[in-house]
């Protein structure tokens, strides 16, 4: 799904922004790893696109990973809030104070 996203609405946005595509971003070792047919020998050339794709995917997995491990800290922090304190160890507490002051 995040791939999609990427590839589908990021590039393009990004694409808009820089006016270039990324289908522009190759570097070939050989003038001729292009087959006749037009079709890219991935042995003789560099895809940087996939690989900048790749890095914006780990990006938003990363960030949407630590809005939801914040979300989930803030619940129990707020859980531990909540709690009320033990009534029993108020009371030993004051009497153990009541003897100390004898």
């Amino acid at each position: 799904m995040v791939t999609g996203f990427t590839s589908s609405v990021v590039s393009p946005i990004i694409g808009l922004i820089f006016k270039a595509g990324f289908n522009a971003l190759k570097c070939f070792f050989q003038e001729d790893s292009l087959s006749a047919e037009g079709v890219l020998d991935a042995e003789s050339a560099i895809l940087w696109e996939v690989f900048l794709m790749h890095i914006i995917d780990f990006f938003i997995i990363a960030f949407v990973m630590f809005l939801v491990i914040k979300g989930i800290n803030k619940l129990k922090r707020k859980e531990e809030e909540d709690t009320p304190a033990d009534p029993t160890e108020n009371t030993l507490l004051f009497k153990i104070r009541g003897l100390l002051k004898k």
